[in-house]
């Protein structure tokens, strides 16, 4: 199966979020998965290149399916936290301009028929790609379920490492 990545757009929308929550209502473990609100995936489908004012952006890995119809697949979520609250950089005590650097690789969403592709790795690599080329954030952080085997393997082999 052959897949593109490519930046997701507004008319995706709809489509991310029942992906989104197709997949958390087929979850074994759902606490192994948060599941986003419409708003919120609203606001990460970010400008092209990636601009100060966006707070993120999103991948799409996109499928011809065997109509020849272009299918979603799975999604990455990017976002910038910025000063707020939520920056996983307080969990390590960075210094407020360090803060302003950090990129949370938020949340992975692949189509149960979509997985084994290796999607998670795919999309994860091509958003550091972006973040690489078209920002100044250099501090990737993420969170994964301890007892998520396949996603945390998946991070740590992109070269990501346990901190907190």
């Amino acid at each position: 199966m052959v897949f593109d990545i490519v930046r997701a757009v507004p008319e995706d929308v709809p489509e991310l979020a029942y992906i989104m929550g197709t997949v958390a209502a087929g979850m074994n473990h759902p606490e192994w998965f948060f599941q986003d609100d419409l708003k919120y995936i609203q606001e990460h489908v970010g400008s092209r290149p990636v601009s100060a004012q966006d707070k993120g952006f999103i991948l799409k890995a996109v499928t011809l399916d065997e109509q020849e119809k272009v299918r979603i697949a799975g999604f990455f979520m990017v976002a910038f936290p910025g000063l707020t609250e939520k920056n996983l950089g307080h969990h390590i005590t960075l210094a407020k301009e360090e803060l302003l650097r950090v990129a949370h690789m938020d949340s992975v969403v692949i189509l149960p028929e979509f997985r084994g592709h290796g999607l998670q790795v795919q999309l994860m690599g091509r958003a550091e790609e972006v973040i690489k080329q078209e920002t100044d954030y250099h501090i990737l952080m993420a969170t994964v379920h301890p007892d998520n085997i396949y996603s945390l393997s998946n991070v740590q082999a992109r070269g990501y490492e346990i901190v907190a």
